[in-house]
Order: structure tokens, then C-alpha cells, then sequence
């Protein structure tokens, strides 16, 4: 998990494991304003093709507090998966985040 001012590269999930990551817009949000809603999409980051219907397990999120939520499941070992997060503010904004997933049987 990261904070808003702070995005790490990556993390890294084996091929079974079903795993939540969120981002923090407790540093970002203008005072008043609410995350609405959150989409999520995934690519493979080899190849660009879409991977949501395999690594998204809902492509709404959740939001809490000030938190966009995700869930992520599969994904081959040995590849990496870029995920986007669209998150709707409250004043009309759209927000987009990317984290990288490195997948990897260990």
C-alpha cells in the first residue's frame, strides 16, 4: 500500500494468491472532497494486451475513506501487469494511477 506522494514501482503476488492494493489520496484530496467510485483495467506489460478478465477480479473497486481499492487474482508466473486505477472524485475530477504486479511462483 502507498501513500499518495509515494508510489512504489511494484509488488509481487504469486500465481494463486487473491490480493487487495490500494491507493491512499489522504496527501492529494482537496479538502471536502470524496472518491465517488473507482474503475480498475489491467494490460500485460510484455505484450500490451488487455489482462482485466484475467487479473481484475471486479473492475469496480471499492472505495474507502480515502482509499481506491483492488482486487487482483492469477496471472502467469514470470510476467508483469500494469493496473489502472480511474478513480472519480466527488467535483467531477478523474484521477488515474498505475501500479505495476510482478507475478511470480516462488
Amino acid at each position: 500500500m502507498f501513500s499518495g506522494t509515494v508510489v512504489p514501482p511494484e509488488f509481487s503476488k504469486q500465481p494463486a494468491e487473491i490480493r487487495n492494493w490500494y491507493i491512499d489520496y489522504s496527501n492529494r484530496l482537496p479538502s471536502g472532497v470524496v472518491i465517488s467510485s473507482v474503475a480498475l483495467s489491467a494490460v500485460d506489460c510484455e505484450t500490451g494486451a488487455d489482462a482485466t478478465s484475467t487479473v481484475v477480479v471486479n473492475t469496480t473497486g471499492t472505495v474507502s475513506a480515502n482509499r481506491s481499492i483492488g482486487q487482483f487474482q492469477a496471472g502467469t508466473s514470470g510476467k508483469a501487469y500494469k493496473l489502472t486505477y480511474l478513480s472519480t472524485l466527488d467535483n467531477g475530477e478523474l484521477w488515474e494511477d498505475d501500479v505495476i504486479m510482478r507475478v511470480q511462483s516462488r
